[in-house]
């Protein structure tokens, strides 16, 4: 019996003592090490976004700034409409050739890539017969995306018009502000927006006008919640375990019951509404998200929420085309990335995979100028 005992307490011992030597090495390797992160990206100029009551933020016309970061250094122009390109846009269609309009958020904008290089400025030059106007602004969702159709699509008077779509969309759909570093050390820049809620009635617009942005500073990690998370060694386990989990199931928000995906699905349908209430055609662009394309861990992400997103489109008559088979194809030639490794928008070489693959769609669907 006593030899029994003393086995178990030596067992105990150097269970512990194992224990203790794991958290050691835990302790050691998960300290940082090696050179500071980067820098968040940089503004060098004049700030390219200013408050809009309606909107949240716009554009600021006829500009000219840099934006640096790690991965990239780039210049971005704005013409005297509050869009992203060399050329102002002119109410006057070209005669001929087919008016396309193009909303969306950072990926449709372009950041990280020349104004040349966007899929955008691609599908134009490979299409003569077409007349692509970028709308894009960095940080919308869908609904201000809507909104900004329409303030000002008609005028425009388009044949054919583009929302390109994130899964993560659907998170923005759901907030009130935009957060992000402002620049200064342990600050935090708080860009209020519309935000549309979602009742019988339907869809009903809220937080509008919208309140001017604001600072306030970086809110401190709450403390551990208790004494077992304090080992680094748990809490190094919990943590890649969490990440690991939030590779495989990225967006909640549109799993089925879910608020987001309720909202997102209402704007995307009145965003069709809208787009042919001013006579043109509607079509759907679901983006090639990192998510799915990038990492370790990118081919275990479900992709259950894209397929359920399409196939509400097509249930609702939206036309929609899904990008990601033509980035499969691509992200595993080991040729050059399609992601900023940093940044972790679109390569030139992704917006060049964007606008071969919508070309062909718009081939197939052949869009005819009707003004």
């Amino acid at each position: 019996m006593r030899s029994r005992f003393r086995r178990a307490v030596v067992v105990a011992v150097a269970a512990l003592g194992a224990l203790g030597a794991a958290e050691a090495v835990a302790r050691l390797l998960g300290e940082p090490s090696g050179p500071a992160p980067p820098k968040p990206p940089q503004i060098e100029g004049p700030r390219i976004r200013t408050p809009d009551p309606d909107l949240g933020w716009r554009l600021l016309p006829s500009l000219v700034t840099t934006h640096r970061c790690v991965d990239y250094a780039v210049t971005y122009r704005t013409n005297a409409q509050g869009a992203r390109a060399s050329r102002d846009y002119a109410a006057a269609r070209a005669p001929g050739r087919t008016r396309v309009l193009v909303y969306g958020d950072s990926f449709v904008f372009g950041v990280g890539v020349d104004e040349e290089q966007r899929f955008t400025d691609l599908l134009a030059a490979s299409r003569p017969d077409l007349e692509v106007l970028n709308l894009g602004v960095s940080g919308y969702g869908t609904d201000q995306a809507l909104l900004r159709l329409e303030r000002e699509g008609a005028a425009y008077a388009p044949d054919l018009v583009l929302l390109g779509h994130l899964m993560e969309h659907a998170s923005r759909n759901l907030a009130f502000e935009h957060r992000a570093p402002s620049g200064a050390p342990g600050e935090v820049r708080v860009d209020p927006k519309p935000r549309f809620l979602l009742g019988p009635e339907g869809l009903r617009l809220a937080n509008t006008p919208v309140p001017p942005p604001r600072t306030e500073q970086a809110t401190a990690a709450p403390p551990s919640p208790s004494w077992l998370r304090r080992l680094r060694l748990f809490s190094l386990a919990a943590d890649r375990w969490s990440a690991f989990e939030r590779r495989r199931h990225p967006f909640p928000e549109w799993e089925a019951g879910a608020e987001g995906r309720a909202l997102t699905e209402a704007i995307v349908e009145r965003f069709a509404a809208s787009v042919r209430a001013i006579r043109a055609e509607p079509l759907v662009v679901v983006l090639g998200d990192r998510t799915y394309l990038d990492g370790r861990f990118a081919s275990l992400a479900d992709r259950r929420p894209v397929g359920r997103f399409v196939e509400f489109c097509r249930s609702r008559s939206i036309p929609v085309v899904d990008l990601l088979p033509a980035f499969d194809a691509a992200a595993g030639d080991g040729k050059d990335p399609l992601f900023f490794p940093w940044d972790g928008h679109w390569t030139a070489r992704a917006h060049r995979i964007a606008a071969e693959a919508l070309a062909r769609c718009i081939e197939e669907r052949r869009p005819v100028a009707s003004r």
